[in-house]
């Protein structure tokens, strides 16, 4: 549910081929998103504390990594969110556009402002029976004392992230 929601865009899916084409064009001002939390019910630990706000060991990345297989389909995905909440996480100017070939969606110059810093995406989104991620990033003018905090609970840390690599997981379903 989002308040001032103002979504506008289009989701059409063709399946009169043997390839089914999916095509997601998605612009909002204000979207959130709440997942369901396996482990809601759990005891709070130090890990599951801080890895809540971007939604670790339940919620929104397992949610992926259970999303089926789009392994015959084709099409693009073009998506901007001014701001995006998925559960305490807030993410600011999302911009994510691809190509989908056979369950590979290539993402080219995705971004999304986050932590006060850009966080900028090229590569690729597998949503096979395997999920993959594989593609390079940069992190830049991130504060390191909120991103710390929130990711490994660390809170005697200040200053500026900026940071590049290189990323690769899979995860089988």
């Amino acid at each position: 549910k989002s308040d001032d929601l103002n979504i506008k865009g289009m989701i059409s899916v063709n399946i009169t081929n043997n390839n089914p084409i999916i095509e997601i064009d998605l612009n909002a001002k204000n979207f959130a998103y709440k997942t369901k939390k396996s482990d809601q019910n759990s005891p709070p630990s130090n890990n599951n504390l801080a890895n809540k706000k971007l939604g670790f060991k339940s919620g929104f990345v397992e949610q992926f990594f259970n999303l089926p297989s789009l392994d015959d389909f084709s099409g693009q995905i073009n998506m901007s969110f001014k701001d995006l909440h998925i559960d305490d996480l807030v993410i600011n100017n999302v911009i994510l556009y691809g190509k989908i070939r056979s369950g590979n969606i290539g993402l080219e110059n995705s971004k999304i402002d986050l932590y006060g810093g850009i966080l900028k995406y090229n590569g690729s989104v597998v949503i096979k029976e395997s999920k993959t991620i594989n593609g390079s990033f940069e992190f830049s003018g991130a504060d390191s004392a909120e991103f710390l905090r929130d990711t490994l609970n660390i809170n005697n840390v200040s200053g500026i992230i900026n940071m590049a690599g290189v990323i690769s997981v899979t995860a089988s379903t």
